[in-house]
């Protein structure tokens, strides 16, 4: 089988995906390629590795399966009747980044509520505030806990926060309206890992964000299009909430005049939540098991739905 990927690689990487059982021929991404004309290895190939964009799809005849190097798959969403008729299998990377994500976000939690930010950044500037800053530490143990979506990444966060006694409060894209805004205006702390769908789209609003007492903490590690950004920003800088830790934003990377760099109590992680040792080798074998499974006729993992956007 003739593979295109558009994940950079290295070149022991390379090799290792050369040597996969099946695969005949592979063309890699040089990196120049414009993201509304296809270079002809990627026409000439019936599998992709990596997010290849969205628009190359609309000229490719050959292409029968694309694994995904990440979860989220939005940008292919609007060219889903496309993508049926073309017969093309597309499976993404549900579950594998469910540790180091739930882990960056009791990470986060943890970084507000004992003010590491701030600690940090009185170490830049030689600054000791000691004793002023104890009595303004939190601590995380009884919390109220709001975690919108029921994924593998807030299921292992709940392993995580077992602990610490939190009252948890689940929702899923079957979430009852009056339910999840009474819990709102409880939580201490509100947690968002679902996926970017038009379900999802702008459902923490202006109004839903103003039901979060103004003590609690919000964390996003799902897709920016959950949030009103504009709106956040405004909330932090005039302490209607306390602090928030963003890993995914509506521009990626931030433009220098972003007003998100200079946002109050905010800590952003820069998309980098699902990084691991030896992430993309991981990511390469997840690959080869699922070409396997294609070789030998059976269920591919994480095959998705674009009609119901997971």
């Amino acid at each position: 089988m003739r593979v295109f990927s558009y994940q950079k690689l290295s070149e022991p990487q390379r090799e290792r995906l050369r040597k996969t059982s099946g695969v005949e021929h592979v063309a890699f991404l040089n990196g120049v390629e414009p993201d509304d004309d296809p270079p002809l290895e990627f026409l000439n190939a019936s599998i992709c590795f990596g997010n290849p964009p969205a628009e190359w799809l609309r000229h490719s005849t050959q292409l029968k399966w694309i694994q995904l190097i990440s979860v989220g798959f939005g940008e292919y969403l609007p060219l889903k009747e496309l993508i049926h008729d073309k017969g093309l299998t597309i499976t993404n990377l549900k579950g594998f980044f469910k540790v180091p994500v739930a882990e960056s976000i009791l990470c986060g939690i943890l970084t507000l509520y004992r003010q590491l930010n701030h600690l940090v950044h009185l170490q830049s500037e030689k600054k000791w505030a000691g004793d002023d800053l104890r009595e303004s530490l939190r601590t995380l143990k009884g919390n109220n806990v709001v975690l919108i979506g029921r994924g593998s990444i807030n299921q292992q966060l709940i392993e995580y926060l077992a602990p610490f006694q939190c009252k948890l409060n689940l929702f899923g894209s079957d979430y009852n309206e009056s339910d999840l805004n009474q819990a709102l205006k409880q939580a201490d702390i509100l947690i968002c890992a679902a996926p970017a769908t038009p379900h999802t789209n702008n459902l923490l609003d202006q109004n839903r964000l103003a039901l979060l007492p103004k003590e609690a903490i919000f964390l996003n590690f799902g897709r920016s299009n959950i949030v009103d950004t504009p709106n956040l920003i405004k909330m932090l800088n005039t302490a209607q909430i306390s602090g928030a830790v963003l890993d995914v934003t509506d521009d990626e990377p931030l433009h220098d005049d972003d007003p998100l760099w200079t946002t109050r109590n905010l800590v952003l992680t820069q998309h980098t939540s699902g990084g691991m040792p030896g992430e993309i080798y991981k990511k390469l074998d997840f690959f080869d098991q699922n070409l396997q499974r294609l070789r030998r006729g059976e269920v591919m993992i994480n095959k998705i739905n674009l009609q119901k956007g997971y």
